[in-house]
C-alpha cells in the first residue's frame, strides 16, 4: 500500500464513523466508541493492527481484559514522536483536556487520528464522533503531542526514527 493509497482509506473510514454515539470502553459503530476504541477501530479497518503496551495487536475484545490505566498509554508506547509540523494521516494526535477544563489534572486522556489539512477525527464525552479543527482555540491548548504508530511505518515502507520534524 502506497502512502496516498491509505491517506484515501483513512479518510475513507473516517467518514463511516462520524456521527457514532460515544460510550465508554465501546468499540463498535452501532453501540458506540470512546477515543481509544474510535482510534483502534479506525485504523484497523485502514488494514493496521494497533499494538497495545505490550507491542501485540489489540484483540477484538482488548477492553474486556486491558486495566483502563493502560488504554492510551499502551498505544502511546508503541509509535514515534511526530512533530505538529509533520503530522500525516494516521498520525495519532493526544490531549490533556483538563487543561480546556481548567483542572489541575495534565495527565494524557484523549486522542483522536489525524486526517490531513488540519482536521483529526475523535471521540469524546458526551458527542457523537466528529472531525475537529487542531486549530480551535481548546485543541491547541490541550494539544500535548502525537505520534506515528510502528504498524502503520511497517505497512507503508517508512523507516521508524527518520520521521521529518520529530524530537529525538
Amino acid at each position: 500500500m502506497t502512502r496516498q493509497e491509505f491517506e484515501e482509506k483513512a479518510l475513507e473510514m473516517a467518514r463511516t464513523w462520524v456521527g457514532v454515539p460515544f460510550l465508554h470502553n465501546g468499540r463498535t459503530r452501532s453501540q458506540g466508541v470512546d477515543c481509544l476504541g474510535l482510534i483502534v477501530c479506525l485504523l484497523r479497518d485502514c488494514g493496521i493492527p494497533v499494538p497495545d503496551g505490550d507491542g501485540k495487536a489489540y484483540a477484538p475484545d482488548w477492553y474486556v481484559h486491558t486495566p483502563e490505566e493502560r488504554y492510551l498509554s499502551g498505544l502511546l508506547d508503541n509509535g514515534i514522536p511526530v512533530a505538529k509540523e509533520a503530522l500525516l494521516p494516521g498520525d495519532v494526535p493526544y490531549f490533556r483536556p483538563g487543561l480546556i477544563l481548567r483542572s489541575q489534572n495534565e495527565t494524557i486522556t484523549h486522542g483522536g487520528v489525524w486526517l490531513g489539512d488540519g482536521r483529526f477525527i475523535h471521540s469524546i464525552t458526551g458527542r457523537r464522533v466528529e472531525i475537529a479543527e487542531l486549530r480551535q482555540r481548546a485543541w491547541v491548548k490541550a494539544y500535548a503531542g502525537a505520534i506515528r504508530v510502528h504498524p502503520l511505518l511497517h505497512l507503508l515502507g517508512e523507516v521508524p526514527g527518520v520521521v521529518p520534524g520529530t524530537s529525538p
